[in-house]
């Protein structure tokens, strides 16, 4: 037997044996801290999905001192649960008096805080260096380190050696854009 909730004089609610169908609008909650059971039949935080955000966010280069201009800077996420999806564009017009060691900086969200928590990164940089050329011989690698908002980006060369960025490494035209999935 079917039964319809019927609002405003507009159908809105479809309740059958076996589905739930909503015509028109969303899917509110009355209160906070609900979210939508998935795959179980009971109540479990490991299956409620009670976690849904989608933003923007500024990267930024930080270094040990001083600050730079850009001439663009665009950050988006998606946040579903525990998970964080996102990308940026970051492209510097003047490092100024930047010095020292280097990480990206802005992240949307903290990442989890879980001792093991490492969360490797897609990174593309394009840029010239007067330290190293990062070609056949250096390979750039990012990584989130747990319980942080930034980024940790280094090179690795052809030895095994890895370094972390330093502004002598970036110039007045770097850019770099980043994908990555993390844990919050």
């Amino acid at each position: 037997a079917l039964t319809k909730v019927i609002g405003a004089g507009a159908e809105g609610l479809t309740l059958s044996s076996t589905d739930l169908k909503i015509d028109a609008g969303d899917l509110l909650f009355g209160t906070s801290a609900k979210g939508v059971v998935v795959g179980a039949t009971s109540n479990t935080d490991a299956n409620t999905l009670d976690d849904y955000e989608e933003g923007t966010w500024t990267p930024a280069w930080t270094a040990s001192s001083g600050s730079a201009t850009y001439n663009t800077q665009v950050g988006t996420y998606t946040k579903v649960g525990n998970i964080v999806n996102m990308a940026c564009y970051l492209r510097i017009s003047n490092k100024s008096s930047l010095s020292g060691g280097l990480t990206l900086s802005g992240l949307p969200f903290s990442s989890s805080s879980v001792s093991s928590n490492y969360q490797a990164v897609a990174i593309w940089m394009n840029t010239t260096m007067d330290g190293r050329a990062f070609d056949g011989d250096y390979h750039m690698q990012a990584y989130i380190a747990p319980g942080v908002n930034y980024v940790n980006i280094q090179s690795l060369d052809g030895d095994g050696v890895v370094a972390g960025l330093d502004t002598a490494d970036i110039n007045n035209t770097t850019d770099i854009m980043l994908s990555v999935s993390y844990k919050t």
